[in-house]
């Protein structure tokens, strides 16, 4: 590195030592991001750390700077930073009774870690040194994503060390400040908390010291179970009881949260029920800022206390701590451990009964209340019945009647029992009085009618008696509107949907005003019906208006407010927007994340349509990541039974891999999910249906089973056009992939064209370009651009270069401009494509220009490896022989040959050009022998044709 690099290096590292004397833990790689013109960041990076991490030498941790209880127990002069080979120590993390923890950067991945050393090893007891192998042991069991991960150990200098995860977050009672955060969201997190317990407890840990400073919360908002420094094995076998150390009599553990048995030294008696204690006391702690049981005084007093006093209700110490809560939390603390949950999974699936308005285990609740949660779990989906009618079972309606009417003769008790405020009550008022008025409009009196109406006239029927029916009861009114609105909506009957939430939105603005949740239900909605019909432009107005009410309603972190943000997302996408996408994304997997958990089906949605974000761009590399963790998601929910949301992840996820080369890994995914949808709609004509068969012909053509790939594309396209108001788009879409065969098939590697195979193929093609010019008039779209490079590859392999030129270029510029100046991978497919179209007419020069740019795309944008990098790599060589540079051009086409020659997806047709094209180079560079060889194998590949 040169003057200026030192400098810039010296810059990095001022800044990171004030933000640090700051009091802020900032990272290396934090840092740098404020440098954004930055060049040679990676040496810049290792560099900086480098000069940060000097053996044998000191740092002082001064009181207000960092952690005050390290700066306490800091020595004269500071702590030493030790030396290990493999790692760059740069900081102290924290002491413990057990163990130093340092911060530092493993040099082979460059990750950030923290690394615990036993403290004075040499001296230790012999203890002492068992209970740390056993805490290293014990971790490197766990790999779950609630619980920090072991990467390393071993013994350094007679010092025992483990390596792990660094976790950049603060502990649990500062994240969630106790007796002052929403109690719902305190339960949130301790229930995945709880979750990574009983994890531990399936593999044969005991915690044994679970408090809020054991568990951290990361940048995500995702707590991180660590220190298993009390861990205990549980495990039957005898090498497993050795490790137990505790010895009868002794307390091991936080006086604060430990349980009577624990307490009292029984340790036969410490089981899962133990750390079911534990997580009790530390969420009674969160929720009403006290622990359960005062540990002042003397030791003795402070046991008896633990063993005999039960804590007061939380609900007597904070307000609205409501009976369930109390109900949850002193199961938990129960003195006997039979009493308590039995398993932390237990304590977690009660906590997720009361998130989501279900009876829970810990407390007896009369059918009153078991109704009113059900309606309360509904009240966005009050016409369960009107569904039940649309299936025509008219029977359902009159029990559904019923039904409404139980539950008016019980709403005062209702009201009596339940504390969530005038404004919950009013909300379910008005949803029963909708449901009541719903289910009147929705009733038909002749049986035999019921079965041959259709969902679509039940609800014309009933949108055409609104007006008159409930002229006196706005309120009403306004509610079936959005209803009917929804029920459309449901079943992409677009212009009706539309009428019927343009009356609620109005209805509600001049009921409510627009401040109202129903009105801004009722603009989120109605922007749904304009966004999901094309017309973009209108919704995006619409969702702003519902964002901003219900930010002011709700809070910037309500679920709510992230489904605002999901459709805006998805609006932006639709409109190749990305740069304007992705943030919004990056908000509603936060805050679905946070309120809703790891494992909600609302994080799914948004990690898949964040996927698809990334397959719209043509970035399949970053696609995959999000769409596996959202295919894992719906699948745990899904609980192994036919599902559509699974379906849907396994093929998009499919389409990624195919994408990236990997048909391998493709082929089961697609085939489960086309078996799954057949299973979910049998024979009948599905859009899913046309998406599974369309892509396991995908994976067939890549193997040049050319033949039973057309069935398949002719099948899904005859299905396609079955679909009643299939758009235009999405047709097109099937004939773009019954032409692309037909060329397959037309084209032979060697030489030669079918020309009636290439006629049909143009003429799918053309009309896929047609319906999407239809679809999108003269907006750039991802789908014509893709549609128009085939085009142009097409008549490139027709011989009708002029054309092809126009359509290459077309393409190009269309994907530069959806691109927004970024050099996507789809950047570099048009590319090339023109570059090859110049150079099949003789223009090598011209080809050698273009696809010099093509080769940097490919090679700049993971995945490097992918048949398409030397695809680009052995045209661009071609042209060099062309204009007679065979020094350069060999280098290039000698190994891109070898890969394709060898490439398992069968792009054949590249690999005998690449051969042919250096035989032609052996021949001009007097190695006739090498030619022969070489001109002979791709004959070889022919003849396999």
């Amino acid at each position: 590195m040169d003057a200026r690099d030192d400098a810039m290096i010296d810059a990095v590292l001022d800044r990171f030592r004030a933000t640090r004397d700051g009091g802020q833990r900032v990272s290396i790689d934090k840092v740098l991001e404020g440098f954004p013109t930055l060049s040679q960041r990676p040496d810049v990076r290792i560099a900086a750390i480098k000069r940060l991490s000097q053996n044998g030498r000191r740092i002082v941790v001064r009181s207000g700077s960092a952690d005050d209880t390290l700066a306490a127990a800091a020595p004269a002069g500071g702590f030493e930073i030790p030396a290990l080979e493999g790692y760059d120590f740069i900081d102290v993390i924290g002491r413990g009774g057990m163990g130093m923890v340092y911060e530092a950067y493993q040099q082979s991945t460059g990750r950030r870690v923290a690394v615990k050393f036993m403290l004075d090893s040499a001296t230790a007891g012999e203890a002492s040194r068992r209970r740390f192998e056993r805490e290293v042991e014990l971790a490197a069991r766990l790999q779950h994503p609630n619980i920090v991960s072991v990467l390393d150990s071993g013994l350094h200098h007679g010092s025992y060390y483990y390596v792990m995860d660094f976790i950049d977050g603060r502990p649990l009672d500062r994240a969630f400040p106790p007796g002052q955060t929403d109690i719902r969201d305190v339960l949130r997190v301790v229930r995945h908390v709880a979750e990574a317990v009983d994890y531990a407890h399936q593999r044969g840990v005991l915690h044994r010291d679970l408090k809020p400073s054991n568990i951290l919360i990361d940048s995500h908002g995702r707590p991180r179970l660590l220190d298993f420094g009390l861990a205990k094995s549980i495990d039957s076998s005898a090498a497993a009881h050795s490790m137990t150390i505790s010895q009868p009599g002794q307390v091991l553990g936080t006086l604060a949260y430990m349980p009577p048995e624990q307490a009292g030294g029984r340790g036969e008696d410490v089981s899962v029920r133990s750390d079911v204690y534990s997580l009790g006391a530390l969420t009674y702690e969160l929720v009403t800022g006290r622990i359960p049981c005062p540990i002042d005084g003397p030791l003795g007093e402070t046991l008896r206390r633990i063993a005999e006093q039960d804590p007061p209700r939380a609900s007597s110490i904070r307000k609205r701590v409501d009976l369930d809560v109390d109900a949850i939390l002193m199961k938990a603390l129960e003195k006997h451990p039979q009493s308590r949950y039995a398993t932390a999974s237990d304590f977690a699936a009660d906590i997720d009964r009361y998130l989501n308005d279900r009876s829970i285990v810990a407390r007896h609740v009369g059918p009153a209340t078991h109704l009113l949660r059900w309606v309360r779990r509904n009240r966005r989906l009050t016409i369960t019945s009107a569904i039940a009618l649309a299936a025509l079972v008219t029977a359902a309606w009159v029990k559904a009647a019923q039904f409404v009417a139980d539950y008016e003769a019980d709403q005062v008790k209702l009201r009596q029992a339940e504390r969530d405020g005038a404004e919950t009550h009013r909300q379910l008022d008005l949803a029963l009085r909708v449901n009541t008025a719903l289910s009147a409009l929705l009733r038909v009196s002749d049986p035999a009618s019921a079965r041959t109406q259709s969902l679509e006239d039940a609800l014309d029927r009933a949108a055409s008696e609104v007006e008159q029916t409930f002229a006196a009861d706005a309120d009403v009114r306004a509610g079936v509107h959005h209803e009917l609105g929804r029920l459309y909506l449901a079943r992409n009957i677009y212009g009706k949907a539309e009428r019927e939430l343009r009356a609620a939105y109005a209805l509600w603005r001049g009921q409510l005003g627009e401040n109202s949740r129903q009105y801004a239900n009722a603009a989120f909605d109605l922007g749904r019906a304009l966004h999901e019909s094309g017309r973009t432009d209108e919704a995006l107005p619409l969702y702003d208006e519902a964002l901003q009410v219900r930010m002011a309603l709700l809070g910037a972190d309500s679920p709510d407010v992230a489904e605002v943000y999901n459709y805006q997302a998805w609006l932006h996408k639709d409109r190749s927007a990305y740069d304007l996408a992705v943030p919004l994304y990056e908000k509603a997997l936060k805050i679905r994340a946070l309120k809703l958990g790891y494992q909600s089906a609302a994080l799914a949605e948004s990690l898949n349509d964040y996927g698809q974000l990334f397959v719209k761009k043509g970035e399949d590399d970053q696609a995959e990541p999000r769409l596996r963790q959202a295919l894992s998601i719906r699948q745990a929910l899904a609980g192994g039974k036919p599902d559509r949301e699974v379906a849907s992840s396994m093929a998009t996820l499919g389409a990624v891999l195919n994408r990236l080369g990997r048909g391998d890994e493709a082929e089961p995914l697609v085939r489960d999910a086309l078996d799954m949808r057949l299973t979910l709609y049998g024979d009948k004509p599905h859009g899913d249906i046309v998406n599974s068969l369309n892509q396991l012909a995908e994976l067939l053509a890549d193997r040049r089973e050319y033949a039973d790939a057309e069935d398949l594309y002719r099948r899904a396209l005859d299905m396609r056009r079955q679909i009643p108001g299939v758009s235009r788009s999405k047709l097109a879409v099937s004939e773009v992939n019954l032409g692309t065969v037909l060329v397959d098939r037309a084209v032979h590697p060697c030489g030669g064209v079918d020309a009636e195979l290439l006629t049909e193929a143009e003429s799918h093609t053309r009309a896929a370009l047609d319906l999407w010019h239809g679809e999108y008039g003269d907006k750039d779209d991802g789908n014509l651009a893709a549609g128009l490079d085939r085009m142009a590859n097409l008549l490139c392999d027709g011989g009708r270069w002029d054309e092809a030129e126009g359509y290459a270029t077309q393409a190009l510029e269309m994907r530069r401009r959806l691109a927004r100046g970024e050099n996507s991978r789809s950047v570099g497919d048009s590319t090339w494509t023109l570059g090859r179209v110049q150079l099949a007419r003789g223009d090598a020069a011209a080809a050698l220009v273009t696809l010099e740019a093509a080769w940097k795309i490919h090679t700049a944008k993971p995945p490097i490896g992918h048949y398409k990098t030397w695809r680009t790599q052995a045209t661009l060589a071609a042209a060099l022989v062309a204009l007679g540079n065979m020094a350069e051009a060999e280098p290039l086409l000698a190994p891109a040959t070898g890969v394709l020659v060898q490439d398992q997806q069968g792009h054949r047709a590249d690999a005998v050009a690449a051969l042919r094209r250096l035989a032609e180079l052996y021949e001009k560079t007097a190695r006739p022998e090498l030619a022969a060889e070489t001109l002979a194998r791709a004959n070889e590949l022919c003849a396999g044709e």
